[in-house]
Parts: structure tokens; sequence; C-alpha cells
């Protein structure tokens, strides 16, 4: 995610505990989650997170929201593939030293 992305469409948005934990745990920036919500690659509803949540992707990540409530909701890998977080935090070192 090196292009500049223009955030002001995320003002107001907050990310829940959950959220928070999850970015954490995968070594994921709150600036990256933004940008994907800002300016993501596939957007659709995400019903199996619960009513009025949408999925957003950008690259590797995946973040689950609710518009409405400008809340998000989880952050995850946009993967096909479940790793663990040690993992997808050592595939992220890998490809930006490369």
């Amino acid at each position: 995610m090196n292009t500049p992305i223009d955030l002001r469409g995320t003002y107001g948005w907050r990310m829940s505990r959950h959220a928070r934990t999850n970015a954490a745990e995968r070594g994921v920036a709150a600036r990256d989650v933004l940008e994907t919500i800002a300016d993501p690659e596939i957007h659709h509803t995400a019903y199996n997170y619960g009513p009025g949540r949408e999925m957003y992707k950008r690259g590797e990540l995946a973040v689950v929201g609710i518009p409405d409530a400008k809340v998000i909701v989880t952050v995850l890998w946009n993967t096909e593939t479940e790793w663990t977080s040690e993992e997808f935090r050592h595939h992220l070192e890998t490809k930006c030293s490369a």
C-alpha cells in the first residue's frame, strides 16, 4: 500500500476493541485499515458477520465494518488459506524486505 490514499472518507470511523486487537496481532497499522475502507479493491456485503456489515478488501487486508455506524468490526487477511497471526506477520516482513 504505497500510493497515497485520501482518507477524508474515513473521518468518523472508529475501530472496535476486537478490530484493534486483530490489527495488533497481525501487525497491521491503523492507517492500512483506513486505506482499505477508503479505497477498497473489492467491496461487498458481509451478512455472515452480522446485519449491516460490509467487507472491504485491499491487497492482503480484509476489513469488516458497519458503514451506518462507522465502526470497524474486525481486521482479517484477504486470503483463501488460514494463517496464524505469526505466519501472516512473517509473510509481510518477507514481502517488505524483498
